[in-house]
């Protein structure tokens, strides 16, 4: 009985992990120090891993066009102590303009923030590229 309730939660855990890796919008929970602790949903078209020394840290692996309009919204959502959207920021990789929700998510001593990225357009509304 216990072998049937462990593989039953296994295949709710494979079930949870392929639900989040494709239905849930890319997202990553970073500390107070912008390093990537945990990704969420498919973050390509956001992230690229940069030549030479390997690094988690947000900024660092964020798409050129994406970089000063995140730095932008964590700088406010950490000053401020609340969510924070940077509206029409450009996606290469989706060829549309994108809002990037930012919220802070506190934890113990330590400030950290959420960064996550709506794919299918601006916060707000339904599914619609930003102008």
């Amino acid at each position: 009985m216990a072998e049937q309730t462990r593989h039953g939660e296994d295949i709710l855990q494979e079930a949870d992990r392929v639900l989040l890796a494709h239905y849930t919008p890319a997202s990553v929970v970073i500390d107070a120090n912008l390093e990537i602790l945990q990704v969420r949903g498919q973050t390509s078209p956001y992230l690229e891993l940069a030549p030479g020394r390997a690094t988690l840290n947000l900024l660092k692996i964020a798409r050129e066009s994406l970089r000063l309009g995140l730095r932008a919204a964590l700088l406010a959502a950490r000053k401020e102590h609340r969510s924070v959207t940077k509206e029409g920021l450009h996606v290469p990789a989706r060829q549309v303009k994108q809002a990037f929700p930012v919220r802070p998510a506190h934890r113990g001593t330590g400030t950290g923030a959420r960064q996550h990225t709506r794919r299918n357009g601006c916060h707000g509304g339904g599914p619609r590229r930003c102008q």
